[in-house]
């Protein structure tokens, strides 16, 4: 099954709004916008860890690309999440330096298999 075809997108994006309305009513509205993000953020990390394309755009690869912005996306949604529920700094900015860090290493990962 082709994981990259517009409407599974769609549907990741209802699921993502669904989810974002119905936390909203369980979780403050601080909480709950990191939810929508983090859903999208996810869907394209398995997007770009699933699909098999050697696509270049620029010097990387298809699913390099949605790797990358996938991991920024769900890692950015995570510091907010975790600036909203915990009061220290430091939790929140090494939240925001693993996710990163994880991000580039997941992406360099699929750039190899992409290239291998």
């Amino acid at each position: 099954m082709r994981l990259n075809t517009p409407f599974l997108s769609f549907v990741v994006l209802v699921i993502a709004a669904v989810a974002l309305v119905i936390a909203t009513f369980i979780v403050q509205l601080g909480q709950a916008i990191a939810v929508a993000p983090m859903i999208i953020g996810m869907w394209l990390i398995i997007l770009g860890v699933r699909t098999r394309q050697n696509n270049v755009v620029g010097v990387l690869s298809t699913p390099t690309v949605y790797t990358f912005w996938g991991g920024t996306v769900a890692s950015l949604a995570l510091t907010y999440l975790s600036s909203t529920t915990s009061s220290d700094v430091r939790v929140t900015l090494l939240v925001l330096i693993v996710g990163i860090g994880l991000t580039v290493s997941l992406s360099y990962y699929v750039q190899k298999r992409s290239r291998g």
